[in-house]
């Protein structure tokens, strides 16, 4: 016999955890759709080549394989990727600036860890063809706005920008072909804490005048977004990149803030990098104070990445956001969310009256009500109960033999034990409003 397992990091999910995750997921789609995104599928697998070269040093951890027609084929890392090959490669089908969303799986061969697997969904939404700020502070919002959707209010948006990172490195003097290095080492800091990072500056040979800034810059917490970029323009205004960033933050900060994005939810973070090579712009990160540095979703501007398919500029930006380390959090916490699970139970009495229960069914489906014969058949009533008990229905509904003579039907509410006989003829108006 074959042992029944799963790998490493790949998980099933049952209909009790589903619901969770549905729920999460339908927020995510009804707050993308709010804001006039359209959905996009791709396929789970492109060519090699389509993947490759435009993630940087996380490329290791993409999936790939030679498949049966000795194609070289992987599996995709990111949507954004996936993206920026659609768009040019359907360019002449859309309308730009173009706005999607996709919530789809994707696959890392990373180690895994609390609330990182292997295979996970992603949920994410996109603007390509607009290099506006507009653009930039909506996806801000559009962040900001689903997460206040799951009733999280005490999150932070780290805002940066590589025109200001890369001033930075200019004024410490690293190298420019070392930067992009410093900016992986920076990357690490949450995984790795100050002396990891330390060690990865050693490693890949910044230069150590440049260490000690580095790691002060490590420690930002001044959470005054104006403060921040005031200070920045006192140290690094003199750079045309630099304060292209600075002015590009503020307008961000401003509009999201007008779209009604809380200035508490916004931190000018200063080591914030974001690894991936296809960022040119804004970079940002979610977190949650309860859930320490762990990111709940993620993205920035990408002006050039779609050039790795056609010499037409099509600048973008967007968002990712984890839907598993969403799920943990509400696993693990508190937090009140509607289960979409099915509402009434009716119980089979007797297979005599199996035609009238199913058609009972029938027509509290018919008014949106989620209602399941029980499948067993006219199995004893305690074990129908249990039933039901343990799939935690809110309601029971039974047709017994002197229901049957009057017209009636039993009503059981499950979680106050209170029972009531209803007219059939009631039954659809009362159900209505339960």
């Amino acid at each position: 016999m074959i042992e029944a397992r799963t790998l490493q990091g790949f998980s099933d999910y049952l209909p009790k955890q589903m619901y969770l995750r549905r729920y999460l997921m339908d927020t995510w789609r009804r707050t993308f759709e709010l804001f006039g995104y359209g959905e996009l599928d791709t396929p789970s697998i492109e060519y090699e080549d389509i993947l490759l070269g435009k993630i940087g040093e996380e490329e290791k951890l993409i999936y790939r394989f030679t498949d049966n027609g000795d194609r070289k084929v992987a599996l995709r890392y990111d949507q954004t990727v996936p993206l920026a090959r659609a768009v040019v490669q359907h360019q002449n089908d859309l309308k730009f600036p173009f706005k999607r969303y996709q919530i789809a799986k994707v696959w890392r061969a990373d180690s895994p860890r609390k609330g990182r697997k292997r295979e996970f969904y992603q949920c994410d939404a996109d603007i390509v063809g607009s290099i506006s700020s507009v653009s930039d502070a909506e996806i801000i919002t559009v962040v900001a706005s689903g997460m206040y959707a799951l009733g999280l209010q005490d999150f932070v948006i780290n805002l940066n920008h590589r025109g200001i990172l890369t001033a930075m490195m200019a004024s410490w003097n690293i190298p420019k072909e070392l930067q992009l290095e410093a900016f992986r080492a920076i990357d690490k800091f949450d995984k790795v804490g100050v002396d990891g990072v330390k060690k990865e500056l050693q490693e890949r040979g910044i230069p150590e005048e440049s260490h000690r800034v580095i790691l002060e810059l490590l420690q930002w917490s001044e959470r005054d977004a104006e403060k921040t970029l005031n200070w920045l323009e006192e140290r690094f205004g003199g750079s045309g990149e630099a304060q292209n960033g600075i002015n590009d933050l503020r307008s961000i900060i401003q509009l999201a803030t007008a779209s009604g994005v809380q200035a508490n939810n916004i931190f000018v973070n200063l080591n914030l990098v974001r690894g991936l090579d296809y960022y040119t712009g804004m970079v940002f990160e979610v977190t949650l104070p309860v859930f320490g540095r762990t990111s709940f979703a993620g993205g920035g501007r990408y002006d050039r990445l779609a050039n790795a398919f056609s010499d037409r500029d099509l600048p973008g930006v967007g968002v990712g956001v984890g839907l598993e380390t969403l799920y943990e959090l509400f696993q693990e916490h508190p937090i009140i969310y509607p289960k979409i699970a099915p509402e009434v139970l009716l119980v089979v009495f007797t297979n005599e009256f199996l035609p009238q229960v199913t058609s009972i069914a029938a027509e509290l489906r018919a008014i949106g009500k989620r209602a399941m014969v029980y499948p067993g058949g006219a199995e004893k009533i305690g074990k129908q109960m249990k039933y039901a008990n343990d799939l935690e229905f809110p309601y029971v509904l039974i047709l017994g033999p002197d229901e049957a003579k009057e017209g009636k039907i039993q009503l059981k509410n499950m979680q106050t034990g209170e029972s009531q006989t209803i007219k059939l003829t009631d039954l659809v108006s009362k159900m209505s409003v339960l």
